[in-house]
């Protein structure tokens, strides 16, 4: 599928004011619970507790969650200036503004932790996109990226047509695993952050990840890498 910059700002503009209300509360407190397991068991004694950013905040809920890791300075930036205004009433510690990750105007080696959650599928260019979150790291600063498995593309547009989650038009497959084969790049966990949609508990979601036959069809694919 073919489309710019504008037309994903263009979108996520118009859906700003319901998407909170339409997102699917079961799989956003999955995720949160997720992000918090993952942070405590994988990365908090792994990163230095200065700058965190969240790319494609949208409306701040993973910035709410990150407002419990101890970060001096915590960031986020969007496309959409409707979604990060909303982030920005959430979050009132944080530095909220819009942005857009492929002529990015972040600060270069400033984070320590970078989240990117659901948004190299609306990129237009992958390479850049982690061209930027390599930019903007310090050494041995850590990103942490996440995006649907495509094996579940076919599923997508029947869960919007029921009302399940909210329609994303623009949006492709990211092979993330591909974009890490940098020299630049440790590529620190690839797994999954989301393996099913049953919600158990954040502890089995990662222990469903070890197994082989599962790996191929986890809900949220991802990537944990360092800058060398």
């Amino acid at each position: 599928m073919s489309f710019s910059n504008a037309d994903v700002e263009q979108f996520f503009d118009e859906i700003a004011l319901t998407y909170d209300e339409k997102r699917n509360k079961r799989y956003l407190r999955k995720l949160k619970e997720n992000l918090l397991y993952f942070y405590d068991t994988f990365l908090n004694k792994q990163v230095q507790k200065g700058r965190f950013l969240d790319l494609g905040c949208g409306t701040g809920e993973v910035l709410e969650i990150a407002s419990r890791f101890g970060f001096k300075e915590l960031w986020g930036t969007d496309i959409s200036q409707e979604m990060a205004h909303i982030a920005s009433q959430k979050n009132p510690k944080a530095t909220v503004k819009m942005d857009n990750l492929e002529k990015s105007s972040l600060p270069k080696n400033y984070f320590d932790l970078v989240f990117c959650l659901d948004v190299f599928e609306h990129l237009c260019s992958d390479k850049i996109g982690m061209d930027t979150i390599m930019a903007i790291l310090r050494k041995k600063g850590i990103a942490l990226i996440g995006v649907s498995n495509p094996v579940y593309d076919w599923l997508f547009p029947i869960l919007e047509f029921m009302g399940f989650t909210v329609k994303e038009r623009f949006h492709k497959n990211a092979n993330l695993k591909k974009l890490a084969l940098r020299k630049d790049i440790k590529l620190l966990y690839s797994g999954f952050l989301i393996t099913t949609l049953l919600h158990v508990s954040p502890k089995t979601d990662f222990l469903l990840s070890k197994i082989p036959l599962l790996r191929s069809f986890g809900f949220e694919k991802m990537i944990v890498i360092q800058k060398r």
